[in-house]
């Protein structure tokens, strides 16, 4: 079991601009593997628009790209739904540094 409470920054790099902050948990799940069930919420503030962003999915991390979906969101990410393209940027003491891309539609409005 790991827990995630990191820093998310607009490039991979901590002197970036800080967008937000990214918690959730993994589990490895695989005997034979590395990889891990993987979820995470990313509270964030991109491009004027603030919410939360929820991905849920499993992290091989051997491969180069991993996709994970977005599951949903609150705020002005409410009824989103999409895929995040994860890599590793660099490794370092203590942790990884990722690069996301989120690739996020918006779903209709229900009332």
């Amino acid at each position: 079991l790991g827990v995630l409470d990191d820093i998310l920054t607009a490039r991979p790099s901590r002197n970036s601009t800080v967008v937000g902050s990214a918690r959730g948990t993994l589990v490895w799940d695989s005997l034979n593997s590395n990889a891990t069930s993987f979820l995470q919420t990313m509270t964030v503030e991109i491009k004027g628009r603030r919410g939360i962003i929820s991905l849920l999915g499993q992290n091989h991390f051997p491969e180069k790209v991993r996709e994970i979906a977005i599951v949903g969101g609150t705020g002005e990410f409410s009824l989103v739904q999409g895929t995040a393209k994860i890599s590793t940027f660099a490794t370092q003491p203590g942790g990884l540094i990722l690069r996301m891309q989120l690739f996020i539609t918006r779903l209709w409005e229900c009332y």
